[in-house]
């Protein structure tokens, strides 16, 4: 489970400037106040959820690992 994360993880990763700039419509990432989805406010909040997914999933798998190889070496 925690290799198909990983690999989930990287792909996430990977794919950030595609996703990104699909979001955004411009490769600075600018965003506006328009009522269209590409470069407004609902694809801003998809854009941070996508950073900020970037980052803590990877740290999250990292925690779980440890703790998982805490747990069975307690266990044994």
């Amino acid at each position: 489970m925690l290799a198909n994360l990983t690999k989930a993880s990287i792909t996430l990763a990977i794919l950030w400037i595609v996703i990104s700039y699909i979001l955004a419509g411009n490769i600075s990432f600018t965003f506006s106040e328009t009522n269209n989805f590409q470069g407004g406010q609902l694809a801003m909040k998809l854009f941070w959820i996508n950073t900020y997914g970037t980052i803590i999933i990877p740290i999250l798998i990292l925690i779980t690992y440890w703790v998982s190889k805490l747990f069975f070496k307690f266990s044994k």
